[in-house]
């Protein structure tokens, strides 16, 4: 319960600490925990689908993992989207995901949309 105040505690500073106005990098918090290896699978059903896997790169278990696949036109618009749900992954493991999609566009873009921190396991 103590991780909760913290964490709010440090959105706050970060959304308050002043910051450069020049070019920055942002890196989603959750790419820090995942790893997420997907390709595109037409041979099995009449739509095409995406077939992947989400790694579970730190030490506490993660569980409700989803999954959002955004198909983007050649200019980069979204023209549609594909909630998914993986379920629970433990820490060090992986876990298969496949999502049916409308059309593949020219481009696709997978990232973890939401999960929930497990408690810590015993090594």
């Amino acid at each position: 319960m103590r991780e909760r105040p913290a964490a709010f505690l440090l959105g706050l500073l970060v959304l308050i600490w002043p910051t450069s106005a020049g070019s920055q990098m942002q890196v989603s918090s959750e790419e820090r925990f995942f790893r997420i290896e997907w390709q595109i699978d037409a041979a099995e059903a009449a739509r095409p689908a995406i077939v992947g896997f989400v790694s579970n790169q730190y030490r506490y278990p993660v569980q409700r993992v989803q999954v959002l696949v955004q198909v983007l036109d050649e200019t980069g618009q979204v023209i549609h989207e594909t909630p998914g749900t993986v379920g629970d992954v433990p820490p060090g493991g992986r876990r298969g995901f496949r999502l049916e999609l409308p059309d593949v566009g020219a481009r696709l873009v997978v990232t973890v949309q939401a999960f929930e921190f497990g408690a810590a396991q015993a090594p």
